[in-house]
């Protein structure tokens, strides 16, 4: 028998996030992460809702020291 292990969503969406900033733009907004993971996450898989799973993601970001500033549209 063989198990599969998941990675966890968090580190995932981290990793997805930091791909599009070196990827795209050095800063991006809210708006470009919740779009960056609609497309690279199937929602009927995750835990939480998007919005809290990109709340998360950005938290991750700052607390890594590698999201200085997140420009939010206002």
């Amino acid at each position: 028998m063989r198990r599969t292990t998941g990675i966890p969503i968090l580190d995932l969406a981290t990793t997805i996030v930091e791909f599009l900033m070196r990827r795209e733009a050095i800063v991006v907004t809210k708006f470009q992460i919740v779009q960056r993971l609609r497309e690279a996450l199937v929602a009927s898989e995750l835990d939480d809702a998007t919005a809290a799973l990109v709340g998360r993601t950005i938290s991750s970001l700052f607390a890594q020291k590698i999201l200085t500033k997140i420009d939010t549209g206002h």
